[in-house]
């Protein structure tokens, strides 16, 4: 059968639909989308951009697929555990839409690769779960002017917008998708650091992994951004340009606010300085020493200018918790396994150490959490009125270590 008589039968009940057509499938067929995380937001964007028919679907990701991410990440069985991702979901789109291209980029997005890689395409779905590769490809975007689909997911609850797009309002069909409508349109563009200007702190968010997630928002979410990306696309529709769309999944509640530019650079202002700009591992790199606001300020305890705090490996906790007078704080909510009965310790939870007033003054505290994140923000809190330290890696970690 003949590659167009495949394309007519496999699209056709879209191509039917009033305003959509032969011209936006067409726009859509030439179009090439590169899709960032192939995990609970990117399976599902993949799988619909792919069933539309997508021209080209990239996908970036270095993880392999472990048996806690089934619950969300469709493209993936039990029989993939400890696959690549990205090598998986393409053989997935593959046999689902054999018309779609995909190349597959089985590497960590970094400030060595990420221009060469997203030059390549039209449009940009993150599909990432941390805020350094938001913020990376927020910042390579805006300097290559690439339409960013933006969409995170925590607990049950959902973000979707469209970012680097000039202009709002409703496309109609045929004026042209991505080219025509950035070229015409006089808005000023919105990015991702407009709405969230300067990263969070170690540890202020909790990743999917601490907090929790229901699989069928990531399905919710993804699929949104999908729908973004068809309209970018194609011209079809008006995208959420200039806006942050909100979904609740307990309460089946969507709210949209706007968004509005900032003017101003906060991001690296041409690629030499992209190259070199320190987005870290998520939230930042913290060192050993850190300020009251969680910046790095040195090596040392002295110098710092500011009260900060310490973090401390394992061998130097089980050292600090030996000594007397240190005062040991879990700051996991209640109910967090493991239960730690291996050393005395006082629990005080973050949410409560946030909404109150730290009630030590001038002790000398340790604080854990499970991975080392929470008790970064959890220092810097104590680390006004105590000396405090931090156990790097967390409650996790320590025990590893002790088996």
């Amino acid at each position: 059968m003949p590659k167009d008589r495949n394309h007519h039968a496999r699209y056709q009940r879209q191509v039917l639909l009033e305003g959509w057509g032969p011209n936006a499938q067409q726009k859509l067929l030439q179009a090439r989308i590169l899709v960032i995380g192939a995990g609970g937001l990117g399976c599902p964007a993949l799988q619909y951009l792919a069933a539309a028919g997508a021209g080209v679907l990239g996908i970036v990701d270095d993880d392999r697929v472990a048996i806690t991410d089934l619950h969300r990440q469709i493209l993936y069985t039990a029989a993939d555990e400890g696959a690549l991702k990205a090598e998986k979901a393409a053989e997935f789109l593959r046999r689902m839409n054999p018309l779609v291209n995909t190349e597959s980029y089985c590497v960590r997005l970094t400030n060595a690769n990420a221009l060469s890689i997203i030059e390549k395409y039209q449009i940009i779905v993150d599909a990432s779960d941390n805020f350094g590769t938001r913020y990376l490809v927020n910042d390579a975007c805006v300097l290559l002017g690439k339409p960013l689909i933006y969409g995170s997911v925590s607990r049950f609850e959902g973000q979707v917008a469209v970012f680097n797009l000039p202009g709002a309002g409703h496309m109609a069909p045929g004026t042209g998708g991505v080219a025509s409508s950035v070229a015409t349109a006089g808005a000023a563009s919105t990015n991702y650091r407009d709405l969230f200007p300067v990263p969070p702190d170690p540890g202020e968010v909790l990743s999917c992994s601490e907090a929790g997630v229901l699989g069928v928002v990531t399905g919710i979410i993804g699929s949104m951004q999908a729908l973004e990306a068809l309209k970018v696309a194609t011209g079809v529709g008006s995208p959420l340009i200039n806006k942050l769309l909100t979904y609740h999944a307990l309460y089946n509640s969507f709210y949209e606010v706007s968004i509005l530019p900032s003017g101003k650079i906060s991001g690296p202002a041409n690629a030499a300085a992209f190259r070199e700009w320190p987005y870290g591992d998520g939230c930042g790199a913290p060192g050993k020493w850190h300020g009251a606001a969680g910046a790095l300020a040195g090596e040392g305890l002295s110098g710092a200018g500011a009260p900060g705090f310490a973090t401390v490996d394992a061998a130097r906790f089980d050292e600090l918790r030996a000594q007397e007078g240190v005062l040991v704080i879990d700051v996991r909510e209640i109910g967090e396994s493991p239960f730690i009965d291996q050393f005395e310790h006082t629990q005080l939870p973050l949410s409560r150490l946030r909404s109150t007033d730290p009630p030590y003054t001038g002790q000398t505290i340790v604080v854990f959490c499970q991975s080392g994140k929470r008790s970064l923000e959890a220092a810097g809190i104590l680390a006004a009125r105590n000396t405090v330290f931090q156990l790097e890696q967390g409650i996790m970690g320590w025990l590893a270590l002790q088996s």
